[in-house]
């Protein structure tokens, strides 16, 4: 599909790389990439792109969120999940090959292009916890060390 927005001009060479790349090795890809890719190009041409929109509007939204608390702060620390980690064999995936709610926390950092990183938290029950820390836009390397020092601050006290 064809995107509808971009903050800079579209690179034709690396177009024309994924292209190829796609045309001799889409067969590659697994199933739910190839699902979503098929789904999203049908959403475009179905809906003439009023979802894709809808979507971009809602992330652009999500980003002055996080831009307004990460104002006030070096990084923002969550869980990783919304629970501790599932029992073996506890996990079912839905029609994607996901667990949607288990990515709740996780998920809208991708969406924002954020840096974060998870961590170990110890356990709870006997099931670890995850702690993810996000930072600013470009502050991948502030964002990891800070993640260090919370890593080092749990090593001690385990």
């Amino acid at each position: 599909g064809i995107p509808f927005h971009r903050n800079t001009a579209y690179d034709t060479v690396l177009q024309d790389a994924l292209a190829t790349v796609l045309s001799t090795h889409g067969h590659k890809l697994g199933d739910i990439v190839k699902r979503k890719m098929i789904e999203g190009e049908y959403l475009l041409d179905r809906y003439q792109g009023r979802h894709y929109v809808r979507a971009k509007n809602a992330c652009r939204r999500l980003e002055t969120e996080f831009e307004s608390a990460l104002a006030e702060a070096d990084v923002l620390v969550t869980p990783t999940l919304p629970t501790v980690a599932l029992e073996l064999g506890e996990w079912s995936a839905d029609g994607y090959g996901e667990n949607v709610p288990l990515a709740i926390n996780t998920r809208p950092i991708n969406l924002v292009k954020l840096p974060a990183v998870t961590l170990p938290a110890g356990t709870h029950d006997g099931l670890p916890v995850g702690l993810q820390c996000i930072g600013s836009a470009m502050e991948d390397v502030s964002t990891l060390a800070i993640a260090r020092t919370f890593e080092r601050a749990l090593e001690t006290t385990s």
